[in-house]
């Protein structure tokens, strides 16, 4: 692909990332702010997914026989001429007269499949297998370090997230075991004619960028869990409860207030209140309740100067007693005791 046309894909796709980030980030969650922790990651995790596009777009893997469009077979001067050819200079750098150099062995285009363009050219004194190999190993096993960081920045306390390290972390290392795995033990075979050869390390390398780039924002995206302190005290949830009646109490007690300064309201309240006072008196004078509730516990007497009422008029008087006290506007205006 070339420079431009990468480079334009790469504005293309990181606009397409950054707006509906900054949408549903920013516009959608006015009361968060952006220097909150979740705020933070978001902001890190933008900018970590948009390097890892730019490696995957514009900065993809050097790869000799892909690029000249020849077969892996094909001999070692015949490389260095399409070179030259298209060499401004007529001189080749040092990394490439390092790579022709290999490449003249059948064993190191295998080693080239396996680790790639960057390995093969740089190592100068490289010429088996397990020296390739350790020379490979640092940069991945540093490429997979970093993106553990990275989940463990994503799942730092606080953050929500804590209990999903484990598991991202074990994948991270899973992804790391099954690379090495198929780079040590895959068979490679070059095929005689000019067919495609299937470059593992260019492949590979695209898979683990691609793994890099979504891990980290999937765990970020996942549901979070509540915090530690709100689990390990259980009180917490029961006192945000008693704060959150008692302010609907102070509520009531205003609206109670208000709605018998407003003539309509008033009106209205009071008579709703002799309608049921009304219903109230019938029942009360009914002879049948009044004997059915003395059976049962829950007389309602009226009795003399307050002595020998029965236990429902006395429990009902006190409750009246206390809500008119909690209705008080002010501490001036509390009934006064009896």
């Amino acid at each position: 692909m070339p420079a431009g046309v990468s480079l334009a894909l790469f504005i293309a796709t990181a606009a397409s990332l950054i707006v509906p980030w900054f949408y549903f980030g920013i516009h959608k969650a006015p009361a968060r702010p952006l220097t909150s922790t979740r705020s933070l990651l978001s902001i890190f995790l933008l900018l970590h997914s948009l390097y890892y596009l730019y490696q995957i777009i514009v900065l993809p893997p050097v790869n000799i026989f892909t690029r000249l469009k020849i077969p892996l077979n094909t001999p070692t001067d015949a490389i260095r001429s399409i070179l030259i050819k298209q060499s401004e200079t007529g001189d080749l750098p040092a990394p490439l007269e390092t790579l022709l150099k290999h490449l003249g062995s059948f064993d190191v285009k295998t080693y080239y499949v396996r680790f790639g363009h960057s390995v093969v050219s740089t190592c100068d004194y490289c010429l088996s297998f397990d020296e390739f190999g350790m020379f490979a190993l640092p940069p991945v096993l540093l490429s997979y370090i970093c993106t553990a960081a990275v989940i463990g920045l994503v799942t730092i306390v606080n953050s929500g997230r804590e209990r999903y390290r484990t598991i991202a972390v074990a994948a991270v290392a899973g992804a790391f075991c099954l690379e090495a795995y198929y780079i040590a033990t895959i068979s490679i075979e070059i095929p005689k004619d000019d067919k495609p050869m299937f470059m593992w390390h260019d492949n590979l390398l695209l898979l683990r960028r691609l793994f890099f780039l979504i891990l980290p924002p999937v765990v970020h995206m996942l549901p979070g869990s509540a915090s530690p302190a709100a689990l390990m005290n259980p009180t917490i949830a029961a006192m945000r409860t008693a704060e959150q009646t008692a302010l609907r109490l102070q509520l009531l007690r205003l609206v109670r207030g208000a709605v018998m300064r407003v003539p309509a309201l008033r009106t209205r309240a009071v008579s709703w209140w002799t309608a049921e006072a009304r219903e109230g008196e019938w029942v009360r004078e009914d002879e049948a309740v009044r004997e059915l509730a003395r059976k049962l516990n829950s007389g309602f007497d009226e009795g003399s100067d307050g002595e020998g009422a029965g236990p429902l008029r006395m429990t009902a008087r006190n409750s009246v007693t206390a809500l008119k006290n909690g209705f008080a506007p002010s501490e001036y205006w509390r009934v006064p005791p009896p």
